[in-house]
């Protein structure tokens, strides 16, 4: 028995790789319970065959009451089921493990995490939960390090990269006459560089007053950006999207992905970006492993408008260069990031936490 639990981080940090995964478990031998945010949660998250358990999540943390009700509901399902199989929790986000680990308490079943924050790492409460876990997981070699020096370091680690699909070929100019896009996709939050972009592109319409920007989310950070926009006179060029559900689809007509600032999360968004062939325009940032200078991505000076400017304005007039950094990313990305690796190391975690192979039974035997 395999139970996920979701938070709202994870809807807008990784739905598409949660999906993929319950996917990809059908024809494993789990049953697959997902306990998601009641609000979009279960339409947002839920593939394939999965029982679905909402809970509320209106408030950054669940309230006790709310998590024994909850744990308590999932505990019910499984009885339904005749289940007597170990039971794995898999909290799929740093801020949802205190209600994963209510959940193995109650249920008596292992637990494991997957942290995909450097924030997670600086929740005080987590160590309390992290030292009694099986496993994490974690999407990048520097989250596995940071996760090494923590007071929990002890815990056995794995990493596992975000899976993508791949288009066959890049995005990025493939129709000559299409007016240039730019897109950018997360948080619109003060931190977010979104400011910097917005400035770069002041510079870049300069020479190419047809450039059209799309940024999509949304966050505390969105009025001041709508404001600068206005201010900057660029307002004409500049898309506020909101948050999308498909924002994949608004990647297919775009031809430039910008991350503009240093995230402290790994996010499907930049990485999807690359799979479907856009050409990457990003600050520094060590979560990202697919980011290297000129071969997968274009890299820029954090913080400076200028810079970014010219990086910006590099692809735009060398769209071949563009296509070909492009193709080389979505290569990095079919070799590395693939769904069918990230469904296999997920699957060979969970029958290491669950012991002995024998002990699980496929649904379809019993």
């Amino acid at each position: 028995m395999l139970c996920l639990v979701a938070n709202e981080h994870v809807i807008h940090r990784a739905a598409g790789a949660v999906r993929y995964l319950q996917i990809g478990l059908i024809d494993e031998p789990f049953d697959t319970f997902l306990v998601t945010p009641e609000s979009g949660g279960s339409r947002l998250l839920a593939a394939g065959p999965a029982n679905i358990v909402t809970h509320r999540s209106g408030s950054r943390f669940l309230s006790h009451w709310t998590m024994r009700r909850t744990a308590a509901i999932v505990q019910e399902r499984i009885a339904e089921l005749r289940h007597d199989g170990p039971v794995i929790v898999h909290a799929l986000d740093g801020q949802a493990c205190r209600l994963a680990a209510q959940i193995a308490s109650t249920v008596g079943g292992q637990l494991v995490l997957t942290l995909s924050s450097l924030d997670d790492l600086a929740d005080p409460r987590l160590p309390v939960v992290a030292r009694d876990s099986a496993l994490i997981i974690v999407p990048c070699r520097a989250l596995c390090e940071a996760v090494e020096q923590s007071s929990f370091g002890h815990v056995k680690i794995e990493t596992i990269l975000v899976g993508t699909t791949a288009t066959r070929s890049p995005s990025a100019f493939r129709e000559p006459n299409r007016t240039p896009s730019l897109i950018y996709a997360g948080p619109l939050k003060e931190e977010s560089g979104c400011d910097t972009l917005l400035r770069a592109v002041k510079q870049v319409l300069q020479a190419h007053p047809t450039l059209q920007v799309f940024l999509v989310g949304k966050g505390r950070g969105e009025s001041a950006l709508r404001a600068l926009a206005r201010a900057l006179e660029v307002g004409s060029n500049v898309t506020f999207t909101g948050r999308l559900d498909n924002w994949r689809t608004a990647l297919d007509g775009a031809d430039v992905f910008c991350l503009p600032c240093r995230h402290r999360s790994v996010r499907e968004e930049p990485l999807q970006a690359m799979a479907d062939g856009l050409a990457m325009v990003a600050a520094e940032n060590p979560l990202y492993e697919s980011f290297a200078d000129r071969a997968t991505a274009m890299i820029y000076d954090e913080g400076e408008p200028t810079d970014l400017a010219e990086r910006i304005l590099e692809l735009l007039e060398d769209r071949k260069k563009a296509r070909q950094l492009a193709a080389m990313a979505q290569s990095y990305m079919r070799e590395h990031h693939s769904i069918d690796r990230m469904i296999t190391e997920h699957v060979r975690c969970y029958r290491q936490v669950a012991g002995p192979s024998d002990v699980i039974q496929h649904p379809a035997a019993r």
